[in-house]
């Protein structure tokens, strides 16, 4: 739009990728019972495949024009995350990922960015104000590295060691979802002292884990260190 607000296209796409996010922990039966999943008893289905194709019309037709125009020659230098996938070449220069695999990772990318830094970002900033010396140290590293004349580059994350410190303890405290992505396994295996069945669908709570009374002192306190704050008492 000329007024530089969001247009048809951007709420159609932006939409579609929420409601991707908002049923990411759908129960579905045919999950357990995979021969019901033509039935799609509980609706995801149809939900899921209409945000996906939602999402994926206004991205695919960029994503090929990008690949023909590296094959034309066109474009010789990379500037983004997907000119990079790309070119990503096997020792014999192959090609890594088929256009469909570059689609997919361009999907997962955009799922994964539409939400979660604006909400790591707002639980570090809650943390560090509410205790003032933290939030002045992070100034001061980012004064000595960065400067005030420019943006965050990536060249200068090996230098924000406090920085990075702050923003851990943000994700241990306040992950994104209350959950890791469910996975299957896909034989029995041994994980962390439990036996798991091949075909078991896990769930990992990220609360559970950062918060665990057995392995951090005081875990519900924010503390930033160059070195990790806590001794594990198991």
């Amino acid at each position: 739009m000329e007024d530089g607000g969001p247009g048809i296209e951007e709420k159609e796409h932006v939409d579609g990728l929420f409601t991707i996010l908002s049923h990411l922990y759908g129960f579905a039966i045919a999950d357990f019972v995979p021969w019901l999943e033509v039935f799609d008893f509980d609706g995801y289905k149809k939900i899921l495949s209409d945000a996906i194709n939602s999402v994926r019309k206004y991205q695919d037709p960029e994503i090929n024009k990008r690949v023909e125009k590296w094959q034309r020659g066109i474009r010789k230098t990379e500037e983004d995350i997907l000119d990079v996938l790309i070119n990503l070449k096997d020792s014999k220069n192959n090609p890594l990922l088929s256009i469909q695999e570059i689609k997919a990772q361009i999907t997962e990318i955009m799922l994964a960015t539409v939400d979660n830094p604006s909400n790591a970002i707002e639980w570090a900033m809650a943390e560090m104000i509410n205790q003032p010396n933290i939030l002045d140290k992070v100034c001061k590293e980012l004064d000595r590295v960065v400067g005030k004349d420019r943006l965050v580059e990536e060249s200068d994350l090996p230098k924000l060691n406090y920085v990075k410190a702050c923003v851990k303890e943000s994700f241990r405290l306040h992950p994104m979802s209350p959950f890791n992505v469910p996975h299957v396994s896909t034989k029995d295996t041994i994980v962390g002292g439990y036996f798991v069945p091949k075909g078991s669908h896990m769930l990992l709570s990220r609360p559970g884990l950062g918060r665990n009374l057995r392995v951090w002192e005081d875990p519900l306190r924010y503390i930033s260190t160059k070195s990790p704050p806590y001794s594990p008492t198991f």
